[in-house]
């Protein structure tokens, strides 16, 4: 019997240069997909930056 596995896709480009099209094909083929959006973490990390320098000043 075989171990079941993960696999990792990482997909990265430009606005408007297909990422989006692709995950929606990998979703329809029923993969169970967790998506991470670069510019929310961006967000995230700023903000927390933020709040640390503004508690050390």
């Amino acid at each position: 019997m075989s171990e079941p596995f993960a696999t990792m896709f990482v997909f990265a480009g430009n606005n408007g240069s297909g990422k989006s099209t692709i995950r929606n094909l990998i979703v329809k083929r029923d993969f169970t997909i967790e998506t991470i959006l670069a510019d929310s973490w961006v967000k995230i990390i700023d903000s927390y930056l933020q709040n640390k320098n503004a508690d050390q000043e």
